[in-house]
């Protein structure tokens, strides 16, 4: 190697796992933004390439799907504990706009977020009666 340079490739498993841990760690922080910067891959020797790669190869996902499903599964914590409106989880979550959240929660799970809010909480409550709507028992991923 030429002047000590490290080749992105050497201890890519412990780096990859420690990138994974932060982006997990940064999405529980502040999902509204993305949570990993391109300085902190090049803090660890990584290419956007080579981590985005490595990310696959670990999750199957991209690192865009693997933010808006951090992004979703923040959006039903909060439809779930919370009574913020759709315009408020949304932009909690880092959607932006209640659009965006609909768009994202009906592609992965088939339901609105006001839906989703209904189901969960008719299932938290023992003398509700079960619903036999478009949500009723919509709160696994597609």
């Amino acid at each position: 190697m030429l002047g000590g340079a490290r080749r992105a490739d050497d201890n890519g498993p412990a780096r990859l796992g420690h990138l994974h841990g932060q982006m997990a760690d940064a999405a529980d922080r502040r999902v509204h933004q993305h949570p990993l910067a391109r300085a902190e891959l090049r803090r660890v020797h990584l290419s956007v390439r080579t981590f985005s790669r490595r990310l696959r190869e670990e999750t199957g996902t991209t690192p865009g799907q693997w933010l808006n499903q951090q992004r979703v599964d923040h959006a039903r914590r909060l439809l779930e504990t919370t009574d913020l409106t759709v315009d408020r989880v949304a932009a909690a979550s880092g959607f932006g706009t209640a659009v965006s959240l609909r768009q994202h929660l009906a592609a992965t799970l088939g339901v609105s977020p006001t839906a989703y809010r209904q189901t969960f909480r008719a299932r938290e409550r023992p003398d509700a009666l079960p619903d036999s709507g478009p949500a009723a028992g919509a709160l696994t991923p597609r």
